[in-house]
């Protein structure tokens, strides 16, 4: 990706066009992007006058590689519960039923959970409060998450707006609306940003920039129509006064999400805990129905996943028992993924009579 020429950011009357930057020098994250970008400003929210109804909200739950903690227990990241029947899925619907019953004119959007090729799907309930959503996967083979949104924006106006969200980081209260509301119609793309300059995950893209994206062939969203459509559309960055919530990837990052959300009711920067907050203590334990859990078994802030098995006596501490994992009787497993046959184990130690696969 490029950066932004300086003198035509401080030029009002120019718009700023890229420069191109070396491979092994390009920005590594929302820092960088924050000097390439324009950012959003309280006199710059004062200059517009309508307020942008998004015609489709995207939720893109595709897999990021074989080593991510969805992956490996073979079910969408959307799936992933963060209580007892509350996945992460409803956090979301949550979060966008609020966004829309902002507006007056958004509670026709449509909701697409976007998914690739051979990712597994989300479970998707029927409308709750009038809030219907739709998972698919990408509609033709080898369009990449770009052409998937240049396809969607087709009989939408080239003036609306498409709310593009990682499904894996699910915004804090009110964090659309403020995003929406700080984003700028006169730009092709507004991208969202945490406090510390990391991608907070959400995109406003207008349909006459997506257009720009050819209709047929493999499109890369970051690497190549972002940078595309900054180019010629323009580009702003929003940042978060919230703070952000990381990608749910790993093990670690999965089971700090759910303590944060026990904890303070938000996924929103888990990373921002008090240097006082008593880590030995267990916050929560989710077992899902169809989970096998012994009444003398320990759960320490661990998940155990419907077809997991946790035997007599076992202890289990800040782990997750997926699909056809046993915890064998008296066992004691810390900081791991405990997986059937196909699946593996991730990372920290086994003590005791440990985890099997």
């Amino acid at each position: 990706m490029g950066s932004w020429d300086r003198g035509a950011l401080r030029d009002s009357a120019t718009r700023p066009r890229l420069t191109t930057q070396p491979k092994d020098t390009a920005p590594g994250n929302m820092t960088d992007l924050r000097s390439n970008f324009l950012p959003s400003s309280a006199a710059a929210r004062g200059a517009w006058r309508e307020p942008i109804r998004p015609r489709a909200i995207v939720l893109l739950a595709g897999s990021v590689g074989a080593s991510s903690l969805a992956s490996q227990i073979g079910r969408s990241v959307l799936d992933l519960p963060l209580g007892k029947s509350f996945r992460l899925l409803d956090l979301w619907r949550r979060r966008i039923s609020e966004f829309l019953r902002s507006g007056e004119d958004s509670s026709d959007a449509e909701v697409l959970l976007l998914g690739g090729e051979s990712s597994p799907l989300p479970a998707v309930l029927p409308a709750v409060e009038g809030l219907r959503l739709r998972a698919e996967r990408d509609s033709g083979a080898y369009r990449g998450t770009a052409g998937a949104l240049r396809d969607l924006c087709d009989g939408f106006r080239d003036a609306d707006h498409i709310l593009v969200g990682n499904a894996s980081q699910c915004p804090g209260e009110g964090q659309l609306l403020q995003f929406v509301a700080e984003s700028s119609p006169a730009e092709g793309v507004t991208v969202g940003a945490d406090r510390d300059g990391a991608p907070s995950g959400l995109l406003l893209v207008r349909c006459d920039a997506l257009r720009e994206i050819p209709p047929v062939g493999y499109v890369d969203l970051k690497e190549q129509a972002l940078p595309r459509i900054a180019q010629k559309y323009g580009a702003r960055v929003v940042v978060s006064p919230g703070g952000g919530a990381p990608p749910i990837r790993s093990l670690k990052n999965y089971l700090e999400s759910v303590r944060c959300w026990h904890l303070h009711a938000s996924l929103a920067d888990p990373r921002a805990r008090s240097p006082f907050e008593e880590r030995w203590v267990p916050t929560f334990s989710i077992v899902e129905e169809g989970a096998d859990v012994a009444d003398t078994a320990q759960l320490y802030d661990s998940v155990v996943l419907a077809g997991g098995v946790v035997r007599h006596g076992c202890s289990v501490v800040r782990s997750v028992v997926g699909p056809g994992g046993v915890v064998r009787r008296t066992g004691l497993i810390l900081d791991q993924l405990v997986l059937g046959a196909s699946g593996g184990l991730e990372g920290g130690s086994r003590l005791g009579g440990g985890a099997t696969r």
